[in-house]
């Protein structure tokens, strides 16, 4: 590990931040990224229409303003906005740690056709005693889980360059816009993979975490009726698979039943999300 620090020292990266009416998050957001991550400069996107200007400034970070804009067309600005090889794009309510960049960086140049990594994002619920870092960051795990393709745009290190090279974000996107770029990436031969080792942590309700997975249902419908390339048959079988293998391998691994109920859940409410949106025809 120390080997990586000390590269890092000198191979800062720009960290970008988007967010949208949420000031009691931002500074938050602001002081980890300096805190935690070798960081060059703090890219702030904003989107709120009456941003906090006094704010902003008194966090002395770079601000791109966009008001109402789509997520995907707020993350694309802040690609072009950034100079340094590798980004950070970090959500604004997500907490991380100390040694959250390095596991991250290591995985994004061990492989040429990485163009993205992702940490694991922990969501902070009424579950908490089941989904702990300790859990999720276990020995235990099987290799072949600890770095799985797909991950969250929000707690994610890229290659800059490579990535606008490809179109980066589609700024038509407002939810999936992560979901979106994955596949495009896949389609090239090119991956987009999850780090297990880093953590981020997302404060949130069990009710608020079902509402989400509802969300990232229909956001997977979404991208898949903007005409990319991508099977339906693919996709389904892709959302039912997390319903069962995921849930056992971690039932498995933890030897916790609430475990395999509460994945089971989380991901069903996704897949019959995705499954409605796609028969009642409601994608525009």
């Amino acid at each position: 590990m120390g080997m990586w620090k000390a590269r890092m020292r000198i191979s800062k990266v720009d960290v970008i931040i988007c967010t949208k009416d949420r000031p009691h998050f931002l500074k938050k957001a602001v002081e980890q990224a300096r805190m935690f991550i070798p960081t060059n400069d703090v890219i702030v996107v904003e989107s709120s229409v009456s941003p906090n200007k006094k704010l902003l400034k008194g966090l002395n970070v770079e601000t791109v303003f966009t008001p109402n804009v789509k997520l995907g067309y707020a993350r694309q600005q802040g690609l072009l906005k950034a100079k340094t090889k590798y980004v950070v794009f970090l959500d604004d309510d997500l907490e991380i740690e100390k040694n959250w960049f390095y596991p991250l960086f290591k995985a994004l140049i061990s492989d040429s056709k990485v163009l993205a990594v992702s940490s694991q994002v922990v969501y902070r619920s009424e579950l908490d005693s089941v989904l702990t870092k300790v859990y999720y960051a276990s020995p235990t795990i099987p290799k072949f889980w600890r770095k799985r393709q797909g991950g969250s745009a929000g707690a994610s290190l890229m290659e800059r360059q490579k990535i606008l090279d490809i179109g980066g974000y589609n700024v038509n996107v407002h939810r999936g816009e992560d979901t979106e770029l994955f596949f495009r990436l896949q389609r090239k031969g090119l991956k987009w993979i999850r780090v297990i080792d880093s953590v981020a942590y997302h404060p949130i309700t069990l009710k608020e975490q079902l509402y989400r997975s509802c969300r990232n249902g229909r956001a997977i419908a979404e991208v898949w009726k903007l005409g990319l390339d991508m099977h339906l048959l693919k996709i389904v079988i892709r959302l039912t698979r997390r319903v069962f293998v995921a849930p056992i391998i971690l039932m498995f691994t933890r030897k916790d039943p609430r475990v395999l109920v509460y994945h089971a859940v989380i991901q069903f409410v996704i897949l019959a999300s995705f499954l409605r949106k796609m028969m009642k025809n409601e994608v525009s």
